[in-house]
């Protein structure tokens, strides 16, 4: 859209007049007249100062209620949301009456809800849970019924917020209208018992399908994004990373990992589970030791494994390990390791880690400031399953230490696990959720908190979990950690 504004304004004064109008309607549309010009001129420039700027050419383009747009082949045509519209409220009213029940309404809004959780950018949606509260938003007159104009009212309001061009209306509505109805077919076929090998393949795929289509068409842009003007730089969809370095590869290996536990066991004199969440049992006294913290620990022994960026050297010379350990009284105590970059993929025997002494503290509280929150997250997760998947209660445990020590703000092990219990939700389906509340509400809780247990998530899956529950993640942070 910006390089259509640039070209429609000839003269490059950041405002389109009345005369380049013309010039381009001319070309793309060389049957109107000073009238219909005119027309347009007056349905863009909202303001009526007799200038065209972007803010005003933006909206324009995105707005579902405009008769004219310009299409994806670039020229200047009719516009109508009404016809677009009919195949996506076919989709919502199943009986085909013509009006869209609360039942109809629900099962097919939650279905782009769920779905929508799947796509890794399902934040700043406009889309909301309260089920009751966008049905009565939906249903202009009240009579719990929504017919077409009420249903089309609806949409326009909320696609309107995306700041998607019109031109690209029609294939998205097509598409997830397409997958919907798919869906619906592949839930009344199993439903009949008709169901065959690759359903569930084709399910998966359709509701992926569904999850891209509803990110597309419900994403709620700030209208401050929406009416950026060309000459200043777009808003990110992310934050930019708290630091400037980043996480490097390669990374230690398991069996380099392992031989820093078996050190740590012989030197720190402690029993180590990593990845546990087990408190560690002291056994002897050792060397290196710093001082201690009044901290409890709840995590595996290895806090921290992350590269030391300071070095001067890119990629980093060396990388550093924070170990734990618990005194006699409960306080935690640190040592740090460190590794030759080179040595970190060996697969030998060998060991190649060396305890610092003097200065390691701070060598590593450096090196470890030098990386955004979300790395070092990352790092804290990922040492407690370096060679295997964190369970629901490790998870919990990693994310009290992560509030600790100020990677996460308090609430958000609570928003987490409202997440997860969601997804664990809906995984189990609604006729299990139906079964299980015909028993009472305590057996779905109790079902939800036996299938939580169950799970088992990769660090990157746990920081993904944390991604949809609101955490704010840079785009290049996961480019990192891909």
């Amino acid at each position: 859209m910006e390089k259509v504004f640039k070209v429609w304004d000839e003269d490059g004064s950041g405002t389109i007049e009345r005369s380049e109008l013309e010039m381009v309607m001319h070309t793309l549309s060389p049957n109107w007249g000073a009238r219909e010009i005119q027309r347009l001129m007056d349905q863009i420039d909202t303001n009526g100062d007799g200038h065209i700027d972007f803010a005003e050419f933006l909206h324009w383009l995105t707005d579902p209620t405009a008769a004219q747009t310009l299409h994806k082949d670039g020229w200047f045509g009719s516009f109508d949301f009404g016809s677009l519209m009919h195949q996506l409220f076919d989709v919502f009213d199943r009986d085909g009456s013509g009006q869209i029940t609360v039942k109809e309404f629900n099962e097919c809004y939650t279905i782009l809800n769920a779905s929508l959780r799947m796509h890794p950018d399902s934040r700043g949606t406009t889309l909301t849970e309260d089920l009751a509260a966008i049905f009565m938003e939906a249903d202009g007159d009240g009579d719990s019924m929504v017919d077409f104009e009420e249903f089309k009212s609806w949409q326009s309001q909320v696609i309107k917020k995306s700041g998607i061009p019109n031109s690209m209306l029609p294939d998205i509505i097509e598409e997830l209208s397409g997958a919907l109805k798919i869906i619906f077919e592949i839930d009344e076929k199993t439903s009949r018992g008709e169901e065959q090998d690759g359903t569930l393949e084709a399910l998966e795929q359709q509701i992926q399908q569904v999850a891209l289509k509803t990110r597309d068409l419900y994403r709620n842009v700030t209208p401050a994004a929406r009416h950026e003007t060309p000459d200043l730089k777009q808003p990110e969809a992310f934050d930019e990373p708290d630091g400037k370095s980043q996480w490097c590869k390669p990374i230690p290996s398991v069996v380099c990992m392992n031989m820093l536990l078996r050190k740590c066991a012989m030197q720190l004199g402690i029993s180590l589970s990593a990845g546990s969440g087990a408190k560690t049992r002291h056994l002897r006294g050792g060397k290196g030791r710093s001082a201690p913290s009044k901290k409890k620990s709840t995590c595996g022994p290895i806090r921290f494994c992350i590269p030391d960026l300071n070095s001067g050297v890119e990629p980093p010379s060396r990388w550093l390990a924070q170990a734990v350990r618990l005194n006699k009284t409960g306080e935690e105590e640190f040592f740090i390791f460190e590794i030759p970059a080179s040595k970190l993929e060996s697969t030998g025997t060998e060991d190649h880690w060396t305890l610092l002494q003097e200065g390691g503290a701070e060598e590593f509280k450096t090196a470890l400031d030098a990386l955004p929150s979300q790395i070092q997250l990352y790092s804290l997760l990922a040492c407690q399953a370096w060679d295997k998947k964190l369970d629901w209660d490790l998870i919990q445990q990693v994310m009290k230490t992560a509030q600790t020590l100020g990677l996460l703000a308090p609430g958000v092990e609570e928003t987490l696990r409202s997440h997860m219990r969601g997804m664990v939700r809906y995984n189990l389906g609604r006729s299990r959720i139906e079964e299980l509340s015909e028993m009472g509400q305590e057996h779905v809780q109790e079902e939800i908190d036996t299938e939580l247990n169950k799970m088992q998530l990769s660090a990157y899956q746990t920081l993904t979990a944390l991604w949809d529950s609101g955490m704010r993640i840079p785009k290049p942070i996961w480019a990192q950690l891909q």
